[in-house]
């Protein structure tokens, strides 16, 4: 989940995209992505495209 989130970054971005950034198959990245909107970390915005809710402790250090 949290490769998935990684990859997800700021960026709308589709299941598929996601899964080409990370490797995984369409099973695990939809997985991923169904927790993490049950976490309230990631929401689906309609038409396939999902965004983070969170921003990763990394990415904030980045942006310093």
């Amino acid at each position: 989940e949290l490769g998935v989130l990684r990859a997800l970054g700021s960026e709308e971005q589709t299941a598929d995209e996601l899964g080409a950034v990370t490797e995984l198959d369409a099973a695990q990245v939809l997985s991923a992505l169904t927790m993490l909107t049950l976490r309230g970390a990631v929401e689906e915005l309609g038409g396939g495209r999902f965004r983070s809710l969170v921003r990763l402790e990394e990415e904030a250090q980045e942006q310093e």
